[in-house]
């Protein structure tokens, strides 16, 4: 479980109990606000796991106090990301599927023991950690070593066993002192309500709290999730496509069936209007954002305001510094798609998105799209720190970096012309630029 609150909930309670007696092993992250561990992994029944760093210390994010059971790493750990991709993510919320995963091993080997059998085995094999005696690091093999041991001279709620049967775990913890950090590196942890963070020390070295990018992480999978918001075809403007199909879902009134989507002015559109918290000013007409064209914006627009209502389900605290967060993703989402979806073979060929093999999201199909995405983000986020709007100079800066670097053998569609239009100009677009496919 990686959600968390500080506040105790009697309904929550009983839950957990009634979970615990049915069986389930509960296991839940301890919170990253250097508070004390919340609720639910606060619960007797749930096993409370704390975040360890590359030199197997407590995490200085993670939040401490007696309840804790067991450490797994939290800290600089690669996870699956936008774009089929990976990143670089911490929390304990990333703890926690290390201790799942250990207690479905350990379990396999008889499905008739009890959860507090799987509960205690863990608890007690774990290594020593430097700093705490609260709890150790987890082990698996030692306690895949020690479960037959264990397995004869346990018993059912019989505490007195639990020490003397597992021999105290003094093998030293590994470390990792060679971390990559060349993905992008955000921090993940379902926030609970008064979620302070922890300040990012990533690789980007940007310094945003952990409940900041954790909002940016959820904008970025919204327009996947949000069924009114989902598949490019159906709303190309947040899905990175050049332009629209006879399949797009239309629900303003517009002159034309189909028209050009161009993606850099979507990405000044959305991060502009996510500085006001997500309220489109009277002088934000389409004209107002470089690019734009008056069907896209009616479109964008009209999601946006659908969106502003539901802020309140959305987010666990609709503020207006949020919403800007939470926006910045949706753009996010939006620009890094055009390297997946509006992309060619050097001869313009399509880049199939559907069917098998689905190319378009493989990053390792012309590996060159997903770095020139990361990169992009990367621009996008030092703008938001730095509060300034997001627009076509964060996508060609990007471009020139991984143009410089070569291996790009792909072609981007109407990106010269959507940069141009957007107010941006350099040669580097004539090597990348196609306007149309050829099949």
């Amino acid at each position: 479980m990686s959600f968390g609150t500080p506040v105790y909930s009697k309904a929550l309670k009983q839950a957990v109990r009634d979970a615990y007696a049915a069986g389930l092993l509960m296991v839940g992250a301890a919170g990253n606000g250097s508070a004390g561990v919340e609720y639910p992994a606060a619960f007797p029944e749930v096993m409370a796991v704390a975040a360890v760093n590359p030199e197997a210390k407590i995490s200085e994010f993670c939040n401490t106090g007696e309840e804790l059971e067991v450490a797994a790493p939290g800290e600089k750990v690669k996870v699956a990301s936008f774009f089929d991709g990976n990143e670089v993510t911490h929390g304990t919320s990333i703890a926690v599927p290390h201790v799942t995963g250990a207690a479905s091993l350990l379990w396999e080997k008889d499905l008739t023991k009890s959860n507090e059998f799987i509960r205690v085995l863990i608890r007690e094999s774990a290594k020593d950690l430097e700093g705490t005696d609260v709890c150790g690091l987890l082990d698996v093999g030692y306690a895949e070593q020690s479960y037959d041991a264990f397995a004869e001279q346990f018993v059912e709620g019989d505490a007195a066993l639990e020490t003397a049967v597992i021999p105290d775990n003094t093998e030293e913890p590994e470390r990792f002192t060679n971390i990559n950090t060349d993905e992008s590196y955000v921090e993940g942890r379902w926030k609970g309500s008064d979620h302070k963070g922890a300040v990012d020390k990533g690789s980007s070295g940007l310094g945003f709290s952990s409940a900041v990018i954790s909002i940016v992480k959820q904008g970025t999978v919204y327009p996947d999730q949000n069924v009114d918001w989902s598949k490019g075809e159906y709303h190309p403007w947040w899905h990175g496509r050049w332009e629209t199909t006879t399949t797009t879902v239309k629900r303003m009134k517009h002159t034309r069936l189909n028209w050009d989507v161009n993606y850099v002015a979507v990405l000044e559109m959305v991060t502009e209007i996510a500085y006001e918290g997500g309220e489109i000013r009277s002088y934000m007409t389409y004209d107002w954002f470089d690019g734009m064209d008056p069907d896209t914006y009616a479109e964008v627009k009209n999601d946006l305001i659908v969106l502003k209502g539901k802020f309140g389900k959305v987010l666990s605290e609709n503020t207006k510094a949020n919403r800007k967060y939470f926006l910045h993703g949706c753009a996010i989402h939006s620009i890094t798609d055009a390297f997946a979806h509006s992309t060619t073979r050097p001869d313009g060929t399509r880049i199939a998105h559907t069917g098998e093999p689905k190319q378009a999201d493989d990053i390792t199909y012309y590996s060159g799209r997903y770095k020139m995405a990361i990169y992009t983000v990367e621009n996008i986020l030092k703008e938001l720190k730095n509060e300034i709007i997001s627009d076509g100079d964060d996508v060609l800066r990007a471009v020139k970096k991984k143009c410089l670097e070569g291996d790009v053998k792909f072609k981007i569609l109407k990106i010269k012309p959507y940069l141009n239009a957007n107010g941006y100009y350099h040669s580097v677009l004539d090597q990348i630029n196609i306007n149309a496919r050829t099949g």
